[in-house]
């Protein structure tokens, strides 16, 4: 081999040796540059997948917000049912915690009141019992007592004395009449009567012994009261009156079952104001409140022939 091959040859073997040196230096930087990527990957995955105490914080919060959220609404449902509900009401009946259940009647309705009274019971989850007249028009309001879950009682037809106790025959058809025509409106059997001015009425031509004979002989029962809230004494009488008369004569009643009377016509809107107050101050008081039902105890006046 001459000179200038030898010179050659030995160039190319260094330039060789650089490239390899080279071309390893850039796999070793490739090298660590990818162990770096790799390390950094694996910190944002690792932080990533670790809960922060950010993350914590945010994650637990609205859990706790919730919690405090329903809590407070209980509080404050707790606090309402209170004094409008005192206890739940199981088959239309709010239980005695004192031994003593109220069952207020309404007589002499429906009338302009008596959306007022229903919204009133409602509130309270109390459940009355309305003895009705005889009125045309009116058959909504029948309606409306029992899907309300009330109970209604026939009360009478023409509310005229002479005329409902002039004789037997008349007595009879001023109950049937006003039986036929809640009954066609309501599609509920009435099994209730109050006769007006009481069992005990002065101002009856026919025995009211008979009367009762007959109220039998149709499944109707007769129910008087034990507590009247004196609402008939004029044509307003003032709440306060009202209210007093009930809290003297309920307090004082020695009687598991108190059937209590007021009335519901147009005029007696001071009956609906004394109601408003005195019905929760009774729930307070632990007396219980339930509409008549065919078990109930009958609370009846002596007839007087």
């Amino acid at each position: 081999m001459n000179r200038g091959n030898r010179r050659k040859t030995t160039y190319n073997s260094r330039y060789a040796k650089r490239r390899k040196k080279l071309l390893r230096k850039k796999l070793i930087a490739v090298g660590a540059c990818l162990v770096v990527v790799a390390a950094i990957v694996f910190v944002l995955v690792t932080l990533a997948n670790k809960p922060s105490d950010n993350k914590k914080t945010v994650s637990e919060e609205p859990k706790s917000t919730e919690l405090s959220t329903e809590a407070a609404t209980e509080k404050i449902t707790e606090k309402e049912t209170e004094t409008e509900q005192k206890t739940e009401t199981k088959d239309g009946i709010i239980e005695s915690k004192n031994g003593k259940t109220l069952y207020l009647t309404f007589d002499d309705g429906p009338s302009e009141n008596t959306d007022e009274i229903l919204e009133i019971l409602d509130q309270y989850g109390v459940k009355a019992t309305f003895f009705v007249l005889a009125i045309e028009g009116e058959e909504d309001h029948y309606k409306e007592i029992i899907e309300r879950g009330h109970e209604i009682g026939v009360h009478s037809t023409s509310h005229d004395y002479d005329t409902v106790y002039a004789n037997l025959d008349s007595f009879k058809e001023d109950v049937s009449y006003c039986r036929n025509l809640v009954e066609e409106a309501t599609g509920h059997k009435l099994f209730l009567y109050r006769f007006p001015g009481g069992t005990n009425n002065e101002v009856h031509n026919v025995s009211i012994s008979s009367c009762i004979e007959y109220l039998d002989s149709v499944e109707l029962k007769h129910f008087d009261w034990n507590v009247s809230s004196g609402d008939a004494a004029g044509v307003t009488v003032d709440k306060e009156e009202i209210k007093n008369n009930i809290f003297e004569q309920v307090r004082g009643n020695n009687d598991e079952v108190i059937v209590v009377l007021m009335h519901d016509s147009s005029a007696k809107t001071t009956t609906v104001e004394a109601l408003r107050e005195y019905l929760p101050i009774l729930i307070e008081e632990g007396f219980g409140f339930s509409k008549i039902t065919p078990d109930t105890p009958e609370i009846t006046f002596s007839a007087y022939d």
